[in-house]
């Protein structure tokens, strides 16, 4: 399923199981490659073509208007990529955007002034207004193709989302992997259908089976810092080091309400607090929670007494929609929890 929208196009792989639920095969992935960086595109380009300046003193709202009556409707909704029907497209500022020309000056004046404020859009310079965008699709679906297990094979591919009514996107998208893949499909309503999904999942959302994980989770612990094993910079003040102590693995399938568990002990004998701090990364397998890119997701306490015995059993259950961590006084039998939502890819 391809949801190609306005700012985002998002990504995920699902095969259809025993009654109709659905599991999720490889990584959801997505960017920022969306519709409007078209529309970023020929901003660009009219800005190299009246000035920067100009285009930076007109008003927001004529800016806006100029795209969406403009661009939109006779440029970017129309194009098809195909030469031989293409005919070149005129931009009359004196129509369009008369606000404009007041802020227009030096040479790209003189020469918009020969032309008679008219600025051409011929196939190639809307092509590589596209293109850019475009790329980037084909490089995420190419990329969740190579994702998936040896033995499966993707049978069919869903584009969804406004933008995916572009003749030229669906051109571009068949061209390259209609050898691949049996059915590319395009629904007749796209954003209808992205709308339906939506309240489909909200009504039922035990329909799905299984999700990949997109991060690495894990609970920073304590330790001694080792002067020949750890690196030097992440050692405290107290000759100790943060560890990062690994729960679920990123790229790993778990079953909807999957739990993974690990038994924790307090740093030190008058601890009567313990502070379980739920961390993820894009790292595989890491070892430290100050190593680039990790975050914090959140801290979940817990209250200890004053025991021989007070380990902590520490849970982390991926549900439908969140996180749910909860942690466990085994001595005394109290339990804890709090939730996360699921974090973006990004």
């Amino acid at each position: 399923m391809v949801d190609c929208g306005g700012e985002t196009v998002d990504l995920t792989m699902r095969t259809i199981q025993i009654g109709n639920r659905l599991k999720e095969e490889t990584e959801s992935i997505g960017d920022l490659c969306g519709s409007t960086f078209i529309d970023q595109e020929f901003l660009h380009f009219l800005g190299n073509t009246v000035g920067i300046n100009a285009l930076q003193k007109l008003r927001i709202g004529d800016l806006q208007r100029l795209v969406r009556r403009f661009f939109c409707q006779t440029v970017k909704f129309p194009f098809t990529g195909d030469p031989d029907e293409f005919e070149t497209i005129e931009l009359d500022l004196e129509r369009q955007c008369p606000s404009l020309i007041q802020y227009i000056t030096g040479v790209q004046r003189t020469y918009l002034e020969n032309s008679k404020w008219i600025i051409e859009l011929d196939f190639e310079t809307i092509k590589k207004m596209f293109d850019p965008i475009i790329d980037k699709i084909i490089k995420l679906i190419n990329i969740q193709l190579l994702d998936l297990p040896n033995r499966h094979k993707c049978k069919a591919m869903f584009l969804v989302g406004g933008f995916s009514e572009s003749p030229y996107l669906i051109k571009r998208v068949k061209e390259r992997f209609q050898g691949r893949i049996p059915v590319i499909a395009f629904p007749q309503h796209p954003m209808v259908a992205s709308v339906k999904g939506a309240v489909a999942y909200g009504l039922n959302m035990k329909i799905i089976e299984s999700r990949v994980l997109k991060w690495t989770y894990g609970v920073g612990v304590k330790a001694d810092f080792d002067i020949r094993n750890d690196p030097p910079s992440f050692r405290k003040s107290d000759n100790k080091i943060w560890k990062f102590s690994l729960l679920a693995v990123r790229g790993t399938q778990v079953m909807v309400n999957k739990t993974f568990c690990k038994y924790f002990m307090p740093i030190n004998s008058g601890q009567t607090v313990a502070a379980l701090r739920i961390y993820i990364t894009k790292e595989r397998q890491p070892k430290y929670i100050d190593e680039t890119g990790m975050q914090l997701l959140g801290t979940l306490k817990i209250d200890l007494l004053k025991s021989s015995n007070r380990s902590v059993k520490f849970e982390l259950t991926f549900g439908t929609m969140e996180i749910k961590a909860t942690a466990k006084n085994e001595l005394t039998n109290e339990t804890y929890h709090t939730t996360f939502e699921y974090q973006s890819s990004e």
